[in-house]
């Protein structure tokens, strides 16, 4: 008896088969995907912009940016 190799013998679950990940899930991840940006990145840009080293418009750029990358991944996330 040989077993067999290939996509089709590997045990788990394929796309097909997986459960679909609950909207509430989705938005958690989206949001856990910005956090890093807004907890490190954002009082690290204001202390610069108070130093004077960048101008304040960044600062709501970030935002803006951090939401569009968490709406991104809710996108990507609902492919599956």
């Amino acid at each position: 008896m040989s077993a067999e190799v290939g996509p089709d013998a590997s045990p788990g679950l394929s796309p097909e088969s997986s459960p679909a990940m609950s909207p509430e899930a989705r938005r958690r991840v989206a949001v856990a995907a910005a956090l890093p940006v807004l907890v490190v990145g954002l009082p690290v840009l204001v202390a610069l912009a108070v130093a004077g080293l960048v101008p304040w418009a960044t600062a709501p750029a970030v935002l803006v940016a951090a939401a569009l990358w968490s709406l991104v991944v809710h996108a990507r996330l609902g492919r599956g």
